[in-house]
């Protein structure tokens, strides 16, 4: 199992000590590198052991973001997506289609969202509009 908790004292500055928990996972979208950690510092060994344990099954099923990229609005993924397209040889129709598609249905609703918090169920029936059931 990638990851590790680390115990760890620390002094307040009257003097007395407490303890937190340190919990790391290496970061898949930087190759895993040993710099490249996510962590996080706990009150309890159990919390530091069920935020690894929900980190590694997100890395499995495919749903881990990055914290460092989920940070960037849905825009300005958007528009990082945007100046791929010449690059990956899209034609002229595509190109002006995912703009009008992104123009006049995505960026009103998801603009200032935080892509961490954009999920792909939101962003589809965001798309299609309100569903009525």
């Amino acid at each position: 199992m990638a990851g590790h908790i680390r115990k760890r004292k620390r002094r307040r500055a009257d003097g007395t000590t407490y303890t937190r928990w340190l919990a790391r996972v290496p970061n898949p979208s930087r190759g895993g590198a040993r710099s490249a950690k996510v962590q996080r510092n706990f009150a309890t060994k159990r919390e530091a052991e069920r935020w690894l344990t929900s980190q590694q099954s997100k890395m499995n099923r495919g749903e881990w973001v990055d914290p460092a990229l989920g940070a960037l609005t849905f825009k300005a993924v958007a528009e990082q997506w945007e100046a791929t397209w010449l690059l990956d040889g899209l034609a002229p129709k595509t190109r002006v289609g995912y703009a009008s598609i992104l123009k006049r249905h995505l960026l009103p609703s998801l603009a200032r969202r935080r892509s961490r918090r954009s999920q792909p169920t939101r962003s589809r029936t965001t798309s299609r509009g309100p569903q009525s059931t």
